[in-house]
């Protein structure tokens, strides 16, 4: 590639419903972009160096010739690409977009991969065209050396962490023996035994987990992105499963123990900032009801690989049937329409009294998790009980557990959660045993009710069991003290 790689930058310079302010940002934007890139040896190009030219020549020429592509995204370049829009409008574009699939067309997918990458820069929609899903993509912030790394080291070929050189294979002997070894029989007058050393007290349980507590503290907190490349982070798990596995055993280890193992106090650490979640009103599913939606996102949270989407279908589905939360026999309808999502395929809304139940789940591209579940309804509207609440939390966490360890779903083994109460009908403050008996709705509230974002990170064990139930009654007390406002 040589010591200064060389980009086209394909863009389009208005979109549908921009006014001229608008355009002239984006376009501003762009130009700072690539000359950013060029300051940092980068040999970038693009049209508004090269007035007069021959653009439906000129773009795919230079698309031909450069090492890599920068896409930036908007809507009117994804008409280029799908070949909608006004044919007339940007003919550029369309010529560059059609450039750069006949590298799908004509070469391989790993030749699309491997050149282009997807620039998301401010105020742009990231609305990426079916077929590029698999593309490395960049959200530029600004254009600092430091906003630019990640993308100044992918086209350089400079990774952020590279591979120590291989030792060699170390050669352990055999312990294994094909004889036993004759031993001559000696009478006990005959051995000189030694005195038995008075043995160490055992430390109590309470006494190890003081002492693990006391190594953990120690430790530094760990924020996104920070896994378990580092042996300090792993050795912060260490002591947690041992935690945990202490304070769940404590009852087995005496006999005259009366009360229930101890539920091991769950670790909550505080993001240095709430993470970004797409709530339900981003979505093109919609809810004809009131719903409480379970989100979920598996720390570091990087964009999910082509081949880890392809599998969510059918694993949602799976864990779905396993885990009970519908009818063994009901349909399940599978969408990539946004995200990955699953929904049953017909709810029966009839009737004057409709229990709570499992509405559809979601996992998007970034990896974020959602689970959706109605309230308890009748011919007034809906019903907010804690209690239902509290238990549709818990199945729901269960759920997020569960698709993490069946995908592989990130790699630090932290999960924020977050969680959201919408209606679109009269809300009830009150419990399932009011359902059918109203006279009249009590609380009339807005969309969304309440929101609870992802501010805190608690470990994937913390998921399932008691622990989530302690997490589920936390959201839980939150919404419902949002709602009340």
């Amino acid at each position: 590639m040589g010591s200064h790689p060389t980009a086209i930058v394909s863009w389009a310079h208005r979109d549908p419903g921009w006014d001229d302010v608008r355009t002239a940002q984006h376009k501003d934007s762009v130009l700072r972009f690539t000359q950013a890139l060029r300051r940092h040896g980068i040999d970038t190009d693009i049209d508004a160096f090269h007035p007069n030219e021959d653009w439906t020549r000129w773009g795919p020429r230079r698309i031909a010739e450069s090492d890599f592509i920068l896409i930036v995204i908007s809507v009117a370049w994804r008409h280029g690409w799908e070949g909608t829009g006004d044919p007339e409008a940007h003919k550029g574009v369309a010529d560059e977009a059609n450039a750069v699939k006949s590298l799908q067309d004509h070469g391989t997918r790993e030749t699309l991969q491997k050149r282009c990458r997807i620039i998301l820069l401010p105020g742009c929609n990231d609305d990426v065209p079916i077929g590029m899903s698999g593309i490395q993509r960049y959200k530029i912030k600004g254009f600092e050396t430091d906003d630019l790394e990640d993308l100044l080291r992918d086209l350089t070929g400079q990774p952020e962490f590279t591979p120590e050189p291989l030792g060699p294979v170390p050669v352990f002997p055999s312990t294994l023996t094909t004889s036993t070894p004759q031993v001559e029989s000696v009478s006990i007058e005959e051995t000189d035994v030694p005195a038995a050393e008075p043995s160490e007290v055992t430390p109590t349980v309470e006494e190890q987990v003081e002492q693990l507590r006391a190594q953990l503290e120690a430790l530094p907190q760990p924020i996104p992105g920070e896994g378990p490349h580092l042996p300090w982070y792993r050795a912060r798990e260490r002591i947690l499963i041992e935690m945990h596995r202490l304070t769940e055993g404590a009852d087995a280890l005496t006999e005259t123990a009366t009360a229930a193992p101890q539920t091991p106090a769950i670790p909550r650490r505080t993001l240095p900032r709430p993470l970004p979640i797409s709530w339900r009103k981003a979505w093109h599913a919609e809810f004809s009801t009131a719903v409480v939606v379970l989100h979920a996102l598996s720390l570091p949270g990087t964009a999910l690989s082509q081949r880890v989407i392809a599998g969510l279908g059918d694993a949602q589905v799976a864990i779905i049937r396993e885990l009970g939360l519908t009818g063994a026999t009901e349909r399940l309808d599978v969408s990539t329409r946004d995200g990955v999502q699953v929904r049953p395929t017909a709810l029966d809304r009839s009737g004057p009294v409709i229990m709570n139940r499992f509405e559809g789940s979601r996992v998007s591209e970034a990896g974020q998790i959602s689970i959706v579940f109605s309230l308890p309804r009748d011919n007034m509207g809906s019903v907010l009980d804690e209690r239902s609440l509290v238990e549709d939390l818990v199945k729901g966490l269960g759920f997020v557990a569960a698709l993490i360890l069946k995908t592989a779903l990130g790699s630090s083994g932290d999960v924020a959660v977050a969680a959201e109460l919408d209606s679109t009908t009269l809300l009830t403050d009150g419990d399932i045993g009011s359902l059918g008996r109203r006279s009249q709705a009590t609380m009339g509230l807005g969309d969304p009710v309440a929101q609870v974002p992802a501010e805190e990170a608690v470990p994937l064990w913390a998921l399932v069991d008691e622990p989530a139930r302690e997490v589920a009654e936390t959201i839980a007390k939150i919404l419902i003290g949002k709602a009340r406002r």
